[in-house]
């Protein structure tokens, strides 16, 4: 089984930090064969990337990359979890991306032996810089996004924070429920149809992420978030 990176996420008590965290792990035949380690990279021959994306409330512009983090250790153990701090903006809605590049030391071969062919991605150890191979030569990459449509590149997409705000939506639309199911109040059906729509939906997006059925994921978070004004 190829590496599959997993990761996880934090957001500080006051609400101005989110750290996503590595935790792929170490391999192991049975219980993570998709962790770090033969015969999967290990994560001491690898450049981990973050990418932060956002779209502001209210608007239907792209999204865009608001920061990116590189760690790379050499001495790293496949089990490290390796943390990324981002300032997190409250408002609209983020995507965070973590990739797996190899590493190289002279922009030829990389540190686990093969060499560097166009197209190819790859972190050169000289700073916060990504580079591919073109036409032969290592050209620095200035738009990061361009790697997230790239099969070649191990990658973890994580909707986690537009979850968290389409599930306290939804939790304040049923607490409008059970009061006017007090009050026996007219709409009631309705709205609780509504709830269970909204309530399949994001289930049905969660399992689709979960099966790597990313646009039909995305497709589904898309149309809550104009819904329901996320």
């Amino acid at each position: 089984m190829a590496l599959i990176l997993k990761s996880k996420y934090q957001v500080s008590t006051d609400g101005t930090t989110l750290r996503l965290i590595n935790v792929t792990g170490a391999y192991d035949p049975s219980t993570n064969p998709g962790g770090f380690g033969t015969p999967n990279p290990e994560l001491s021959d690898s450049a981990l990337i973050a990418l932060i994306l956002r779209r502001l409330d209210d608007t239907d512009t792209p999204l865009v990359p608001i920061s990116n983090q590189i760690l790379y250790d050499n001495g790293a153990l496949n089990s490290d979890e390796a943390a990324f701090d981002f300032t997190y903006l409250q408002d609209g809605h983020h995507m965070m991306y973590l990739f797996r590049l190899p590493v190289s030391l002279d922009g030829i071969v990389t540190v686990e032996g093969p060499a560097l062919v166009n197209g190819n991605y790859f972190y050169w150890n000289n700073g916060d810089v990504i580079w591919k191979m073109e036409g032969g030569t290592a050209v620095p990459v200035t738009d990061l996004t361009e790697m997230i449509d790239n099969p070649s590149i191990t990658q973890k997409l994580c909707e986690d924070l537009i979850f968290i705000k389409l599930t306290q939506k939804f939790n304040e639309m049923y607490q409008d429920y059970r009061e006017k199911r007090e009050d026996c109040c007219d709409g009631l059906d309705a709205l609780f149809q509504e709830l269970q729509m909204f309530r399949l939906d994001l289930i049905g997006a969660k399992m689709s992420f979960k099966s790597d059925l990313v646009d039909e994921a995305e497709d589904i978070i898309e149309s809550l978030i104009k819904k329901y004004n996320v």
